[in-house]
């Protein structure tokens, strides 16, 4: 739904080949191509989140190890933050009411041991989406989602991953966009499906 709300009024429209990538409690994905929302054989397609970086990493709640969103999701971030205050690594007065947001804070004035995991983060989806811009070539990749909250911790790492492993004919031409999110982006996405089947219509 936020890949079709881009295409009708986003960063999406003007273009026929593009991304769209969510970080929340989970690592989402959304193609168009040639126009199109790809849906994939059953409908299960663009489980971005769920590519495995490192088979022998960190485990994911799907099951796996080493996915993507085993690194990046909003989920993630926060228990591995928990995990290394447990271990002395950085001090909280209370692990057990810590948010995504006061360790997004808790970050952004320079704890190491928080910074640190964002940087791992980062480049973790970095890596991902330089796989992402090799396989499909994209115009243009969106960045969305609440988790985009953490700016400059995240995508700084992130864009040195993508430039270091993307083909550098590839890297030159593809626009990498990080939107500012909003409770309404949802809401909008599912206006513009329905907008989508009423101009299908007869």
């Amino acid at each position: 739904t936020v890949t079709l709300a881009h295409q009708w009024f986003g960063e999406g429209r003007g273009h026929d080949n593009f991304l769209v990538v969510t970080i929340e409690d989970g690592v989402g994905m959304g193609i168009v191509v040639n126009g199109q929302l790809y849906r994939g054989a059953r409908g299960f397609a663009a489980e971005f989140g769920h590519v495995v970086i490192d088979s022998q990493g960190a485990p994911c709640r799907c099951g796996k190890r080493g996915c993507i969103e085993a690194y990046v999701a909003d989920y993630r971030i926060l228990q591995s933050a928990i995990d290394a205050g447990k271990a002395g690594k950085w001090k909280c007065p209370d692990y057990s009411s810590l948010t995504i947001e006061e360790v997004t804070g808790i970050a952004g004035k320079g704890e190491p041991a928080l910074r640190k995991i964002f940087k791992k983060a980062g480049e973790i989806l970095g890596l991902g989406i330089s796989g992402l811009a090799q396989i499909f070539n994209p115009e243009k990749i969106i960045i969305a989602g609440e988790g985009v909250r953490a700016g400059d911790l995240l995508f700084k790492p992130m864009h040195k991953m993508i430039e270091k492993h993307t083909t550098p004919e590839m890297y030159e031409t593809l626009q990498i966009v990080i939107q500012k999110w909003q409770d309404t982006d949802w809401a909008r996405g599912a206006a513009s499906m329905a907008l989508q089947e009423l101009y299908k219509s007869p």
